[in-house]
């Protein structure tokens, strides 16, 4: 396998409705920490004991990146289970994510078939690297599973009909209120007559009217506002209070008592683009998946437990795009050593990973088996993790970006 240096912050959780044992170290990070250097190890216990994680048990990993920044970015991602009897697992910080410099907010749980709780919040920092400086991450949402991608996606949803039903509403406000304006007294172009008293008496004043020594209209100005006071309701209509043909306020914008309306024209547009902006996005979440092959096997290797050890190509979207992965199951046969990588398969082009691929499989012995897979994709490398050597080694844990 390939030699890799790791920064790893190691963090000891107590489950506890207190979280006072938590002991969450200062960590911080760079942007050049790449490659998978940046590794978040956990500890967990409870009750001073250590928290066994069965075969069921899956640990999920939340955070919250450049806090605050407008290239903030979330994702839902499930960290390595490394011993499940002492409760320890791990995650390594992809290139992605560790070029979202400043504040992180995370938070870490243990989700079983039936059950799950929240293990602790804490915090950590990404130091912008000054060879970065001109470098700017691209805003990410990304989540490994559907079901939570799903529950974040119904969110949304939600958010934007509730927002197109105000826009809704506003508009129905507007309809009323522009149905309600009748109006009766505007001088005619050509013929008009005014009746009462009209006076300008140094007030900075555009018109004003008087009716019976009373003031009942005036159009002022003043600190570059145009005002309008009416002593009396008014009632808009057409000629003789007939229905008028409409009125057409070319204006950025338009404020009844105080508050800011569109049009209804405006309010549609809004409400269809956002529909339309709405079907987009669900359009995109549909994920594709192939068919099953049979993984090419080295000579001495054969399927394990007779289950045939086969790999799929699986297509999901994501907020930055369609990203394609390999995805395993079956179990291979064969004689592994403790001591040397065997070579069991060679993965075919168009499915090797983007970079290289470490983790582990469960074996017939129970003991495990570490597993490889270089990105030139010419081996796939199994050894067990002590001297009882299995006699196969599940691939159902394996899953990868394909790179080439």
């Amino acid at each position: 396998m390939t030699n890799q240096i790791f920064k790893s912050a190691i963090l000891d959780f107590s489950v506890s409705a207190q979280n006072a044992k938590a002991n969450v170290p200062q960590i911080k990070f760079s942007t050049q920490d790449s490659g998978g250097t940046a590794r978040l190890v956990f500890m967990v216990k409870k009750d001073d004991n250590y928290l066994p994680l069965s075969s069921a048990a899956e640990v999920t990993l939340a955070m919250t990146m450049s806090v605050g920044k407008k290239y903030e970015s979330k994702y839902v991602v499930n960290p390595e289970i490394i011993n499940r009897t002492e409760g320890v697992f791990e995650y390594s910080l992809t290139d992605d994510q560790i070029s979202h410099d400043g504040q992180v907010n995370a938070e870490l749980y243990v989700k079983y078939p039936n059950q799950s709780m929240q293990i602790n919040r804490f915090k950590f920092d990404i130091e912008k690297a000054m060879i970065d400086d001109d470098f700017l991450p691209v805003a990410t949402y990304y989540v490994e599973k559907w079901d939570d991608y799903e529950k974040i996606f119904n969110e949304k949803v939600d958010l934007l009909q509730s927002e197109i039903d105000g826009l809704q509403s506003c508009a129905d406000n507007l309809q009323v209120q522009f149905d309600n304006m009748q109006p009766n007294r505007f001088l005619e172009k050509s013929g008009g007559i005014l009746t009462g008293s009209l006076q300008f008496d140094g007030v900075p004043t555009i018109f004003q009217a008087k009716q019976n020594n009373a003031w009942w209209y005036r159009l002022t100005s003043e600190n570059s506002t145009t005002y309008q006071q009416s002593l009396y309701p008014a009632i808009v209509s057409g000629i003789n209070g007939v229905q008028g043909a409409g009125y057409n306020f070319k204006q950025t914008y338009l404020r009844l008592n105080g508050v800011d309306v569109e049009t209804i024209a405006g309010a549609q547009t809004k409400a269809t683009k956002a529909l339309t902006d709405a079907k987009i996005y669900s359009d995109s979440l549909l994920d594709s998946y192939g068919p099953w092959v049979n993984i090419p096997l080295a000579s001495g290797y054969s399927t394990g437990d007779s289950n045939p050890p086969q790999y799929r190509i699986v297509t999901k979207q994501t907020l930055a795009g369609p990203k394609t992965f390999a995805e395993f199951k079956g179990a291979i046969a064969g004689t592994f050593s403790s001591t040397a990588n065997s070579t069991t398969a060679t993965m075919p082009a168009g499915a090797r990973p983007a970079v290289t691929y470490y983790g582990s499989g469960e074996s017939n012995n129970g003991n495990g088996g570490r597993i490889a897979i270089p990105v030139n994709g010419q081996i796939l490398q199994v050894s067990s993790t002590d001297n009882a050597n299995p006699a196969y080694v599940g691939l159902s844990t394996i899953i990868y970006e394909i790179g080439n």
